[in-house]
């Protein structure tokens, strides 16, 4: 049998090989350098083989229909004319599909990247710096910081460890749930918009946050490629930022309602509860300080109570007004806690909201919560013509100035001077007369 003949469909269709052979090559006589390659089992391979720069090339073509076969010799034929290696070029073009590929499923990954994921490696990466020293100021974060991202970030309805209550749903967690590469302007207007409806300080917190976050992410290897900086700094999204200053409308207690907010406190059934909302006004102090107030913490002798305090780890000491004295020597020493409660599982009341809105409601002034009467200590002790600057230590703020952080040591018998002049107006306003040191003790004035 003629192994070199014209190829056509119909020659080439029942060709084998070659018996007592491997294989048999035949050679198609048309289109000089096209074989076809038959082994013993069968098997089927077109090829095309020439010379190029001294050296003879067989670049395989494979089993395909026979006009593609014929369009491909062609082609090749005219590459060796032009002296091109084919397997060079089948090369290049190999890893510039690979490399394609490559790019596509990266790009693929990043857009199923979650905003959630990027979240924990900003944190972890944000603790990791922590125990590092020598760092400049601001180039790292406190505990009190790092658990302020925590609570922005949570998941509601978690149970707490203490307690029957569940967690709160954070500013920051539906962002979370988000892919990074759905974050646009508008998702975040929309998200914005929704939140700052009802807590508008809590939602200026978080976008400060996430907005230091997602530039943290524009220059992170894993993230850079699919974050836009710019996101976070569209006009729009920005001129929607509440204020600092941004509170609930008339949440503070106004001096023309204080008479009428005491009388409806004090009337209320229990006493440790009363005690609890008037020393919030008395103090300024936050709700969570206090609740957990302990007898140890309170210094008779000294008149001093030591609290909890949220931003200095080792708490502060505030005055132990006259007045304030004589509401907590009067509760009953039933455990630890100043304002126990034998029900609640930790031993201290849990929700004096209830009782307060109802003493509100009961004295028929506008709405005021529990936070408020923090708020309201802040306006109060101006109206009560002491300076600002002690109410703030008193309540428990960071100093501000540079004179105040390093400058100003303000003794405790000092800021107790300023505090016997805000209660005293305070009691004034509401018609309590002023509680009176005897020999024996504390004259018990009863509302």
């Amino acid at each position: 049998m003629e192994t070199t003949f014209k190829f056509t469909l119909a020659t080439t269709k029942d060709l084998k090989c070659l018996e007592g052979r491997q294989q048999t090559l035949y050679w198609d006589t048309n289109i000089r350098g096209l074989g076809l390659r038959i082994s013993q089992t069968g098997r089927r391979s077109f090829f095309f083989e020439r010379r190029l720069h001294g050296n003879t090339i067989r670049f395989p073509i494979g089993d395909i229909p026979f006009d593609k076969v014929q369009e491909l010799a062609y082609d090749l034929q005219h590459k060796f004319a032009l002296g091109i290696d084919p397997r060079q070029e089948r090369e290049e073009k190999g890893i510039a599909q690979a490399k394609l590929k490559e790019q596509t499923k990266a790009k693929e990954d990043r857009e199923r990247l979650t905003v959630a994921q990027a979240w924990d490696d900003y944190i972890e990466h944000q603790k990791s710096l922590m125990p590092l020293k020598g760092l400049a100021k601001g180039k790292k974060w406190g505990e009190r910081h790092l658990q302020d991202h925590l609570v922005l970030a949570q998941q509601g309805g978690i149970p707490h460890k203490k307690g029957k209550k569940v967690t709160v749903q954070g500013v920051l967690y539906p962002l979370l749930q988000l892919k990074l590469a759905q974050i646009t302007p508008q998702v975040l207007k929309d998200w914005l918009n929704d939140e700052r409806k009802t807590r508008p300080n809590n939602a200026r917190q978080a976008f400060e946050k996430f907005r230091t976050f997602w530039n943290w992410c524009s220059k992170d290897f894993r993230y850079k490629a699919v974050v836009n900086a710019q996101v976070v700094a569209d006009d729009g999204l920005l001129a929607i930022i509440p204020s600092k200053n941004s509170k609930k409308d008339g949440d503070v207690l106004r001096r023309n309602n204080i008479a009428d907010w005491f009388n409806a406190v004090g009337k209320g059934s229990n006493k440790i509860i009363s005690t609890y909302l008037q020393c919030l006004l008395l103090t300024g102090a936050r709700r969570g300080e206090l609740i957990a107030l302990k007898w140890s913490d309170v210094d008779f002798k000294a008149k001093t109570v030591w609290l909890k305090d949220k931003i200095k780890t080792e708490g502060r000491y505030i005055p132990l007004n006259l007045y304030m004295e004589q509401l907590i020597d009067s509760l009953p020493r039933r455990n630890a806690f100043v304002f126990s409660s034998l029900e609640a599982k930790d031993g201290y009341i849990t929700e004096p909201r209830i009782a307060h809105n109802q003493a509100i409601a009961l004295a028929g002034i506008p709405h005021l919560s529990i936070h408020g009467l923090r708020r309201s200590f802040a306006s109060l002790f101006i109206w009560a013509e002491q300076p600002d600057g002690a109410g703030a230590r008193i309540q428990g703020h960071a100093p501000q100035s540079i004179r105040d952080k390093h400058y100003l040591d303000i003794p405790i018998e000092l800021l107790a001077k300023w505090h016997d002049g805000y209660v005293n107006w305070l009691l004034t306003e509401a018609g309590i007369p002023l509680p009176v040191k005897e020999n024996n003790g504390l004259k018990v004035v009863n509302q």
